[in-house]
């Protein structure tokens, strides 16, 4: 009877307990992530269960379900755009979602002139006018080689004879900098001395100042370019331009300014010349040849055509560096991120055993098990991996190990590597980049 009666008192307690939960169930909460635009692909939140009885806690990025567990999770090799994580926690009182949105940009803005000054002139005021690739950006600019200060999109500018070089560089929402600011550079005559009074009083005609002031009559030089090499370059590759056969007319040449047809210029005493592109497309580039009296004349335009030479943006998905992935039903998935503005043509794989039961790899041993993308694994040399091609859909890659794949569950080393459309190759293995990842493969435990 007594043993009877201390049931009954321990289950009306626990029953209690229930009763009130429902006041003290709360959700999730998210105390910290990313900022609202991030420069980084990776992304670590900061984050509380909440009251009351939790029976399951589920974590998603983008919808695709991710392990997590608190206080802080960490998700890597995210692309660049708008990102969605939630956290859902089942209990007995309470089904909630929380959530946290950011935006990843880690593309550097391209900054560019559409107004500025002519290259040759005797104007003391320069006016610039600054546009961007981005919304909501911001200005850093600098005369001659001075620090970098915040400026507007328009700039007035009072200069001195001689030449000038003025840059601009945007800095977008996310912090990232343009690395190539916007350059242009032109040349300010000095004004022409007055001349010498005469006997009677009245001016001689002509100015002077030694030669370096605009002079009527005389031959302008003859301004010619070329190419030198291909006219096909890659992007971010120096093309060689040559600007030596322009022929002097009257005076002697003294400035060369080169416009690339990017929207970029330089001005230099050289006659050679190297310039990268940023971008690709067919571009016309000219050289304008300025003597010591201020004639100038402008060659023909030589067109370069650029193509892409960035090679895909890769990474894996799942499974996590160091993380863990369980043999299932219908085996295991591995993805991942590829990404490349000319197409991606192929993502390859290559995996090998590092640690299984009753084996570990020796460092410095010539021999390695790959898994061969199909069923099974093949020994051969450790520095030849067994590469085997993945799928490709909608900006990822991914393969499935099959159930019945005869390799061993244990400590695996994954490493991709890509090529877009027109050949560029990425093959830079990285812990940090995650195009080399290990992981734990654990053995099938079904029924």
């Amino acid at each position: 009877m007594r043993r009877a009666l201390s049931l009954v008192i321990g289950l009306a307690s626990a029953l209690s307990a229930f009763a009130i939960a429902p006041a003290s169930a709360s959700a999730a909460r998210i105390v910290a992530g990313p900022p609202a635009y991030s420069p980084s692909p990776d992304a670590t939140f900061t984050w509380e269960r909440g009251g009351g009885v939790v029976l399951a806690t589920e974590c998603r990025i983008d919808g695709a379900r991710v392990d997590c567990s608190p206080p802080t999770t960490t998700l890597r090799g995210l692309p660049d755009g708008e990102h969605r994580f939630q956290i859902r926690e089942i209990g007995l009182f309470t089904d909630d979602t929380v959530e946290w949105r950011w935006t990843i940009d880690t593309r550097p803005p391209d900054t560019v002139f559409t107004a500025k000054p002519r290259a040759v002139g005797d104007e003391r005021s320069a006016r610039f006018a600054i546009e961007a690739d981005e919304d909501g950006v911001r200005f850093e600019c600098r005369l001659d080689g001075a620090a970098f200060a915040p400026c507007d999109r328009e700039v007035i500018l009072s200069v001195g004879d001689g030449l000038h070089t003025f840059e601009a560089r945007a800095i977008d929402r996310a912090g990232n900098v343009d690395a190539s600011p916007a350059r242009y550079s032109w040349f300010v005559l000095p004004l022409p001395l007055p001349p010498p009074p005469s006997d009677d009083g009245a001016g001689r005609g002509g100015p002077i100042g030694g030669g370096l002031g605009p002079v009527l009559g005389g031959s302008p030089p003859r301004a010619e370019l070329r190419i030198l090499g291909s006219r096909t370059a890659r992007q971010g590759r120096p093309v060689r331009f040559d600007a030596s056969r322009s022929r002097a007319g009257s005076a002697p040449i003294v400035l060369y300014r080169f416009d690339w047809g990017d929207g970029t210029s330089d001005t230099t005493y050289q006659s050679r010349a190297l310039h990268a592109y940023r971008r690709t497309g067919t571009f016309a580039a000219k050289v304008t040849a300025i003597d010591r009296d201020g004639r100038a004349s402008t060659s023909q335009r030589v067109r370069v055509v650029i193509i892409d030479g960035e090679p895909p943006a890769i990474s894996v998905r799942q499974p996590r560096p160091g993380g863990r992935v369980r043999m299932g039903r219908s085996g295991v998935r591995i993805s991942g991120y590829a990404r490349d503005r000319s197409g991606v043509r192929t993502v390859w794989a290559a995996m090998h055993l590092v640690a299984t039961t009753g084996f570990r790899q020796r460092a410095g041993a010539p021999l390695c098990a790959w898994y061969d993308g199909r069923s099974a694994f093949r020994v051969r040399s450790c520095a030849r991996p067994l590469w085997f091609r993945t799928r490709l859909r909608r900006g990822g890659w991914s393969f499935v190990i099959p159930r019945r794949a005869r390799i061993f569950a244990g400590t695996w080393v994954l490493r991709i590597r890509a090529a877009d459309k027109l050949g560029n190759v990425a093959d830079d293995l990285s812990l940090r980049r995650r195009t080399l990842v290990p992981f734990e493969l654990l053995p099938y435990r079904g029924r």
